[in-house]
């Protein structure tokens, strides 16, 4: 055994701060297993967004409001309700390629940008979709925009999801690795050997990349929920093609019906030259047939 004497001080501060952390760890599952009607997990972090110079998030100050701690276990946050907020629209109209210019000058307008839009088709299979991102304060607007632009409203719908629930455990969780970074660092400074500085750095490591995947999903709520997402499928409400199609002609339907008779009569002469020239072979197999039949019914009536 190796003498207490002979452990550095570091090595000891290191595994004591590896057993309080799992310990943290144990008890903050126990407790998310313990809530009534149980919450799904987070989803994936791996969300690329910007991170700002110190590491930590871009909070909006609109949006979030977090009061300085007042312990080392316990946080006050404030956050204000964020909704993301989907409408899809269906409209018919004139024009398919002006509606979409008048759609991508008016999420400019307002502050937005389009996302995707693309025309397909011709005539009156031809049909389009653009989608487009505005503030959410002017989504309203938007909506009684779309409406004039339109022929007729053939279908829409709003769908909204509360993210604040997620975003306040994202917000503590990343207090939570941020004081976990600040022990790490001053047991880096404190460090006297390789070994435990190289041990420290894997850890810290991996605390600072947890950290930028939590602020980079914080800012990805942040956005999606601060910018409503338009989609709209555009169809013509009228058709173009024209009454009768064009290259009609009269004397040309009448020569297609008459080439179609006479096929017809081709088709029959041929099937009726195949029955005679075939007339030995079937005849044969009915007379077979006939005589077979009744040798049966003697036999069955001799039986009897």
């Amino acid at each position: 055994m190796i003498p207490l004497a002979r452990v550095q001080p570091v090595t000891v501060a290191l595994m004591i701060l590896l057993l309080v952390l799992a310990a943290s760890v144990a008890c903050a599952g126990a407790a998310e297993l313990s809530e009534a009607g149980g919450r799904e997990s987070a989803p994936p972090m791996g969300i690329g967004a910007p991170v700002s110079m110190d590491g930590g998030p871009a909070f909006s100050k609109e949006m979030t409001r977090a009061s300085a701690p007042q312990s080392s276990d316990q946080i006050a946050i404030d956050v204000d309700r964020l909704i993301i907020q989907n409408v899809s629209m269906r409209l018919a109209v004139n024009s398919i390629s002006d509606t979409i210019d008048t759609i991508s000058s008016l999420a400019t307008e307002l502050g937005g940008f389009v996302v995707s839009s693309y025309v397909r088709g011709n005539g009156s299979d031809e049909y389009g979709f653009v989608s487009f991102r505005i503030p959410v304060q002017q989504t309203d607007i938007v909506r009684s925009r779309l409406r004039d632009t339109a022929v007729r409203i053939e279908e829409e719908s709003t769908q909204s999801t509360d993210v604040t629930e997620e975003y306040v455990d994202i917000q503590g969780r990343l207090s939570n690795l941020k004081r976990t970074e600040e022990q790490y660092l001053l047991l880096f400074d404190k460090a006297k050997s390789v070994e435990d500085m190289l041990r420290i750095q894997r850890e810290l490591s991996t605390v600072r990349s947890q950290i930028e995947q939590t602020t980079g999903r914080m800012q990805y709520l942040e956005r999606t929920s601060a910018m409503a997402l338009i989609s709209v499928d555009l169809r013509l409400a009228t058709s173009s093609d024209p009454l009768v199609p064009a290259g009609w002609s009269f004397q040309e339907t009448v020569k297609d019906a008459l080439r179609s008779v006479s096929l017809f009569g081709q088709w029959l002469a041929g099937a009726i030259i195949w029955v005679i020239i075939y007339s030995p072979i079937w005849g044969a197999l009915l007379i077979a047939t006939y005589f077979a039949s009744r040798w049966i019914r003697r036999r069955t009536r001799n039986s009897s």
